[in-house]
Parts: structure tokens; C-alpha cells; sequence
């Protein structure tokens, strides 16, 4: 499994492949929080990897923060298991760690 750090996200990797990669399975992200201090995630989207009471509410239910710009992409962080959102130019680091949800 290949390690992209924040070089190689801005380079090759971009907000739309980074939802790729978070749709097929489980990922360890570094990133920068917005008050600067660093957040380590098992961050997905795979409703597979999230327990049901948590899935995502219809859009018209759900509130969206006013500070929500178009590079922020929301994930599930089974560490803390709730939904979180990060900022895809302050990643540090994204390793994929299970790209398979059946196994």
C-alpha cells in the first residue's frame, strides 16, 4: 500500500481521489486541523465500516456549517466513531489500510 505525504497529495493526488480511496476502504490520515494542531484518523466513507445509527442523514436534513469550503471532504473516523471533515491541502500523510471491505 503506497504513503502519499502532503508533497505527494498535492502533486498526485487530488480531493476527488481522495474520496475514491476513502469510498473503497479504510485509510490512516494525518492531517492539520483548522486551530493548527495535528489529527491522526482511520477515516472512511464505505458505509461498510459504518455502524448504521451513524450513516449519513438525506442532504435535506442535514446541516451544513457555514465555514464548509469546496476542498473539505467529510469522513467517518471509526477512532472517535463520529463523522469529522478535514481541509484536503492540510494532509500530512494517507495510507491506505484496507481497500477490500469484505475481508
Amino acid at each position: 500500500n503506497p504513503v502519499f505525504n502532503k508533497k505527494c497529495l498535492q502533486n498526485i493526488m487530488n480531493e476527488t481521489e481522495l474520496r475514491a480511496l476513502l469510498q473503497q476502504g479504510l485509510c490512516s490520515i494525518i492531517y492539520l486541523k483548522l486551530d493548527g494542531s495535528r489529527r491522526n484518523a482511520v477515516a472512511t466513507t464505505c458505509l461498510t465500516f459504518v455502524p448504521q445509527d451513524k450513516w449519513p442523514k438525506p442532504p435535506s436534513k442535514r446541516k451544513v456549517q457555514p465555514w464548509v469550503k469546496d476542498d473539505y471532504v467529510r469522513y467517518y473516523d471509526l477512532t472517535v466513531q463520529d463523522w469529522r471533515c478535514l481541509v484536503c491541502s492540510e494532509i500530512l500523510e494517507c495510507k491506505p489500510l484496507n481497500t477490500n471491505p469484505n475481508s
